[in-house]
């Protein structure tokens, strides 16, 4: 099974088991401005690239994202909440 993450509006998070946790994501770190989180927070469709995490790991993997169905009343109308899921 390979290591991967799940993260719902930054605010829930599954890790497999096993992950450590250097693959969490911490509340001050952000991806960059390049990354398919933030194409997928303004598209409908489901973005996919091969980045790294904004966290202690290392190493790039499949990443996965988009704009999450749901969106919170207080979520930006333009970058709304994003539903990702990475992958080694």
């Amino acid at each position: 099974m390979p290591n991967s993450i799940l993260i719902r509006f930054r605010q829930s998070l599954h890790l497999s088991e096993a992950c450590s946790d250097a693959y969490t994501i911490r509340w001050n770190k952000s991806f960059p401005v390049e990354s398919v989180v933030y194409s997928a927070a303004t598209s409908g469709d489901v973005q996919i690239g091969f980045e790294a995490l904004p966290n202690q790991a290392t190493g790039k993997g499949r990443l996965e994202a988009v704009r999450a169905p749901y969106q919170r009343d207080e979520a930006d109308p333009v970058f709304g909440d994003v539903l990702f899921f990475w992958s080694l």
